[in-house]
């Protein structure tokens, strides 16, 4: 019975001798050693998951407490190097029915045309993780590019809807005034010459600005005359009359909205 059943071994070998040849990862779908590697999984009491070649969260976590039990490093399941060669030295380990063990069938080595095709293989599936972080870097340069493109729009509208500074207006000081000069009393008979100025809102001399004056009203007077002196004022000359000519007199000039009173003191 123990020789019949070794050359079943060598002829027929049994499905759980299958050989994890490449390297298995997240993300992989409809995997005949995705399959495979669930079913061993299975078998090693740390998956309990459905059979479906697709390796996913369930397959990953299970990877991962295989490596632990085996004390390989979890290398976020992974399902690498390491864990090929434990796994199929497991699976190399088949005893019959008396206890002893049984090593599977030694197989051909392989030719350089089937190292080249697992090469290209390995490079195949490198080549497609390229490809898919390519896809994932481009897709984040887009998403900056829009949140760049989305910023600049904001700051637009805030440029345009920002109002502009209200400029601060200081109140022009108003210098405008009339300025009168008294010269006097000249002469056996007093006599007052006033030097009247017109002054701007600049507190410069305007030139020309027409002047008015009103003298008391009592008549009291000997005479009057106005003239222009150099343009850049206007002479009045008063002369009180006798005999009531001492005491105080109150000239009012006026030249627009301005007003200008002076007072006298005829003795």
């Amino acid at each position: 019975m123990k020789k019949l059943f070794i050359a079943v071994l060598l002829f027929f070998p049994l499905t759980s001798l299958a050989v994890f040849d490449r390297n298995l990862y997240y993300g992989i779908k409809g995997d005949s050693q995705v399959q495979e590697l669930q079913e061993f999984l299975t078998e090693q009491g740390v998956y309990s998951g459905p059979i479906t070649g697709n390796f996913f969260a369930l397959t990953q976590k299970a990877v991962k407490n295989f490596q632990t039990a085996n004390l390989i490093s979890p290398s976020s399941g992974y399902f690498g190097p390491l864990s090929r060669a434990k796994a199929n030295s497991i699976l190399g380990s088949v005893t019959d029915e008396s206890g002893i063990s049984i090593s599977p069938a030694t197989t051909s080595p392989k030719t350089n045309d089937d190292v080249v095709a697992k090469l290209n293989e390995q490079i195949a599936v490198l080549l497609a993780q390229v490809d898919e972080l390519k896809k994932n870097q481009a897709s984040l340069g887009a998403i900056q590019q829009q949140v760049t493109n989305q910023q600049n729009t904001l700051n637009q509208i805030q440029t345009n809807t920002t109002p502009a500074p209200v400029p601060i207006l200081v109140p022009e000081m108003d210098k405008s005034e009339i300025f009168v000069q008294v010269e006097g009393p000249v002469g056996l008979i007093p006599n007052y010459i006033f030097r009247v100025h017109v002054l701007g809102k600049d507190g410069k001399n305007n030139k020309g600005a027409p002047v008015n004056w009103t003298n008391p009203a009592d008549n009291d007077y000997k005479s009057e005359s106005q003239e222009k002196y150099m343009g850049e004022s206007v002479d009045f000359s008063y002369q009180p009359s006798r005999p009531t000519m001492s005491g105080n007199r109150s000239i009012t000039f006026t030249s627009g909205t301005l007003s200008k009173i002076i007072i006298i003191d005829v003795k």
